[in-house]
């Protein structure tokens, strides 16, 4: 977890087809939200998360997968 506990870095190992992972996703506490300078919660309409997954491929390449 990051210092500002605001990205999560997993390292998976190997992966085939046969694997699930599944990540839950929680908001800060409201107390917690207030507390942020930069964050009007009176403007907040959509909650937006981006998960980044990084791989080598059974070819040796590198991979970036980014679902928004």
């Amino acid at each position: 977890m990051s210092e500002d506990k605001t990205m999560l870095v997993r390292e998976l190992g190997n992966v085939t087809a046969d694997n699930e992972f599944t990540f839950e996703y929680t908001l800060k506490t409201i107390a917690e939200l207030i507390e942020m300078e930069d964050l009007d919660l009176t403007k907040i309409k959509a909650l937006p998360f981006q998960a980044q997954i990084t791989y080598t491929g059974m070819d040796g390449n590198k991979y970036l997968r980014v679902i928004s």
